[in-house]
């Protein structure tokens, strides 16, 4: 059963400044309130108490003694509701946020594992991550399916904000057991070649549209989705294959760039990879700002 006293905690709060300010008006001043509101509130609170809480005289009111009991119980309330604000205040802080990431699948094996190191420790995070190819990652950003997105495209639909994050170049790469450097017209024609025909540059310009400005015809060619079965096939010596070179790194005993005999470089084109999300997402600027710095330490530690 609710003792009849917790149904008037505001008039226990009233009772608590008067006993505080020692005066009724000193008190109404503070409060905002008129002496006659407080003193009814304290004669109310003195009747459903049945004793006598304050002794009234020409300088002020004073607490008696069973106003003293009551004062140290609204002391030791007070108290206890201000810790229980903190805490609640400390829980609302440390609820966990789920955030949902999509990305291109090289860039889940190669800066993944960066970035995961970089936010693990925030127990106020739930991470939850999917790989696709990079339209099908920024449709589902556009879908609400996801809430970041880790591609190798700049998206460039409205609605969306884009950081770019790292940029990279494509090369020509064949295995170390071809013993080459320089490749011929007359070698390619030896040769098969697998790539992602569909994987753009900078400027939009396609793998393929890159290779057919070379002039060079393979003996076959695979096209595949993943530069990782590209960088396999080349390091075991199957054919040659366009890689960025953050893929070819891990690749680096086994595989080497050729250069064509018609380019001053092996390198073309940018291969760049963009952290994206929503404008209107909802999560809070701190854990924003935690993925954008966590992700340019990745970057770094990834290249060098």
């Amino acid at each position: 059963m609710i003792p009849e006293l917790a149904k008037h905690t505001e008039k226990l709060y009233y009772f608590y400044e008067i006993a505080n300010s020692g005066s009724l008006h000193a008190c109404a001043r503070k409060l905002g309130l008129s002496a006659p509101t407080l003193s009814y509130a304290i004669k109310q609170l003195e009747h459903i108490s049945g004793v006598e809480l304050f002794t009234r005289h020409k300088k002020g009111m004073t607490v008696t003694k069973a106003g003293e009991t009551l004062l140290a119980f609204c002391r030791k309330l007070y108290r206890d509701l201000e810790t229980i604000e903190e805490q609640i205040h400390r829980e609302s802080e440390q609820q966990v946020t789920k955030v949902n990431i999509g990305t291109f699948q090289s860039i889940a094996i190669y800066f993944w594992p960066y970035l995961l190191e970089s936010i693990k420790d925030d127990s106020t995070l739930s991470i939850s991550l999917m790989t696709n190819r990079s339209s099908s990652v920024i449709e589902s950003l556009l879908k609400r399916e996801i809430d970041l997105a880790l591609t190798v495209e700049a998206p460039l639909q409205a609605g969306l904000i884009s950081h770019e994050l790292y940029t990279d170049q494509y090369a020509l790469y064949g295995s170390t057991k071809l013993k080459l450097q320089n490749l011929t017209q007359e070698e390619a024609k030896k040769l098969t070649l697998i790539y992602i025909p569909s994987a753009i540059d900078r400027d939009g310009v396609s793998l393929r549209q890159h290779i057919n400005s070379w002039g060079y015809t393979f003996h076959e060619e695979f096209n595949v989705d993943s530069f990782e079965v590209v960088a396999e096939f080349v390091s075991k010596n199957y054919a040659v294959g366009i890689l960025p070179n953050m893929v070819a790194r891990n690749y680096k005993k086994k595989i080497t760039p050729l250069k064509l005999t018609n380019k001053r470089s092996p390198y073309f084109g940018d291969h760049r990879f963009f952290l994206s999300y929503r404008n209107d997402l909802d999560l809070p600027q701190r854990l924003m700002d935690l993925f954008l710095d966590s992700a340019v330490n990745a970057v770094q530690k990834l290249v060098n």
